[in-house]
């Protein structure tokens, strides 16, 4: 498949409200949706969100072990002694 035929077949693809609205009819639940872009000046990214939509409040987060996963004290932690 030559990129124009590519293209034309998956031209939908990113259309991602079409597919959200098309969720919400699906299912019998809430769906959330985040959109990437909006996420890049957040701490954690992505994360964020989902962090949020479970109420997990930042002064918690900062007191967890998850905060060494999703920082950058993971390497410092595991690497760092290996870089002498």
């Amino acid at each position: 498949m030559d990129y124009d035929a590519f293209a034309k077949t998956h031209e939908r693809a990113a259309d991602c409200e079409t597919t959200i609205k098309a969720v919400r009819k699906q299912v019998n639940f809430a769906v959330l949706h985040t959109a990437l872009e909006d996420c890049g000046g957040l701490r954690l990214g992505p994360a964020d969100p989902v962090f949020d939509l479970y109420d997990i409040s930042p002064s918690l987060l900062e007191k967890s072990f998850l905060n060494l996963f999703i920082t950058n004290d993971w390497i410092r932690l595991f690497y760092l002694p290996y870089w002498k």
